[in-house]
């Protein structure tokens, strides 16, 4: 995460479509983060189509895929 609170693009994360749930896809940010009109934030990631909730995405130590 970097000093302004969010991953940068090209991050190595896990999506979790369901969050809460431990499956999880391994991607990488290749957005910057927009607020939403409701106030939340979201990024693209590689493989997922349109933004996704940080509330959803973990870091992925490594980066390894």
């Amino acid at each position: 995460m970097n000093e302004k609170g969010y991953f940068g693009i090209g991050a190595p994360v896990n999506y979790h479509p369901v969050i809460g749930q431990d499956r999880c896809i391994a991607t990488r940010i290749r957005s910057a983060p927009w607020k939403l009109g409701h106030g939340t934030v979201v990024v693209k990631v590689d493989g997922v189509s349109g933004g996704v909730s940080f509330d959803a995405l973990s870091f992925r130590f490594g980066g390894k895929e």
